[in-house]
């Protein structure tokens, strides 16, 4: 069921293809039990891409905190990005702490983003693949850094 949650595309162009037919159906048989179905079906779909947009998946949330540590950085704020990384992850809070006092930012965007969660593992774990590109200059303001995309390791 997870491709449900994922991306309503499969349910949206089945239940076109399926209200399709069933019109067809009506309109050469002229049965209102064809056009019951047609109406059910159709709810059946509306619902299911409510249900998508309502449900936040673990891909999503990870790609959403990505996104939210990019707004972050462009923001310069420190303090939002290290409330995103584990406090017992001191080499990457002080590695981003002494990256970011001699940077100042000024676009952060991912693009290309695939996020893979390892349910089975315990406890489970997630990769999240993308090209990320910054710009910005370091704090004296001398040196600027523009477009540097990189794939993410």
């Amino acid at each position: 069921m997870a491709w449900l949650f994922e991306d309503p595309t499969l349910v949206i162009v089945a239940t076109a293809l399926v209200v399709t037919l069933l019109a067809v159906a009506f309109r050469q048989t002229g049965r209102v039990a064809v056009l019951l179905v047609a109406a059910a079906v159709l709810a059946g779909g509306l619902v299911c891409v409510v249900v998508e947009r309502l449900v936040v998946t673990e891909s999503e949330e990870i790609a959403d905190l990505l996104h939210s540590v990019a707004r972050s950085l462009e923001a310069g704020r420190v303090d939002q990005l290290l409330d995103k990384i584990a406090p017992e992850a001191t080499e990457m809070r002080t590695d981003a702490q002494q990256a970011l006092s001699r940077f100042r930012i000024t676009s952060a965007r991912l693009a290309q983003l695939q996020v893979t969660v390892h349910e089975h593992m315990r406890p489970p774990t997630a990769q999240a693949r993308f090209l990320g590109a910054i710009s910005g200059k370091d704090s004296s303001g001398s040196r600027p850094v523009h477009n540097r995309t990189a794939p993410s390791q």
